[in-house]
């Protein structure tokens, strides 16, 4: 059979960026134009076809338009739902059948803090809040909002004198396609670095 296949591009020489450009097809000129006759799915978990067909303004029986199509999907990568989609289209007698297939990002669904004791949770939403970092159960989950938030806490204890304090976390399944986040802290030892200053001053007052 006859298949056309819109790839993701990864090259960084659209104006979109790299991350826009990932979720960027590029029909071919066969298809352009000619009339959807069905629109399948594949990998969809939290997402609904619904959903989709809406953020991509794809309808069967309309007319297949590239451009638009390309600024949908666009669209669709900056809301931070998908980490992938490639789009196919299969020539049918009445026009052209698409095959969308979707990586969704997983769903946050929990997120914990152990070891966090000179840090209340309160202050440290407020910093995630005051820094625009997105981390909020219920909604897709970024790794590189994860390091922001690792970031963020070895900060706010180095402030507090806990220069050697460290942050990791984990991240487990749950469920279908929804992650739990851990965040284990070790603030390290304080009180070596106070024992060194009050010797040092200390020997200051002896000189």
């Amino acid at each position: 059979r006859d298949l056309h296949s819109f790839p993701t591009r990864r090259s960084s020489d659209l104006s979109g960026g790299i991350r826009a450009a990932r979720a960027q097809a590029v029909p071919q000129p066969a298809a352009n134009g000619r009339t959807i006759e069905s629109i399948e799915f594949k990998g969809l978990k939290a997402l609904s076809e619904d959903t989709l067909r809406y953020y991509l303004g794809l309808e069967p029986g309309q007319p297949l338009d590239e451009e638009a199509l390309n600024r949908n999907l666009k669209q669709l990568w900056a809301r931070n739902l998908v980490d992938d989609v490639q789009v196919e289209s299969v020539p049918t007698p009445a026009g052209v059948r698409l095959v969308i297939t979707v990586a969704e990002r997983p769903i946050l669904r929990s997120i914990d803090y152990q070891g966090l004791k000179r840090i209340s949770k309160t202050d440290l939403q407020d910093k995630l809040t005051t820094q625009r970092i997105r981390v909020h159960e219920g909604e897709p989950l970024s790794l590189g909002e994860l390091q922001r938030v690792k970031a963020l806490i070895e900060e706010l204890y180095g402030e507090k004198g806990y220069r050697f304090a460290t942050a990791q976390y984990t991240v487990e399944d749950v469920g279908p396609n929804e992650k739990k986040v851990v965040f284990k802290v070790d603030e390290g030892d304080r009180v070596r670095i106070r024992s060194e200053e009050h010797t040092s001053e200390l020997q200051s007052h002896h000189d």
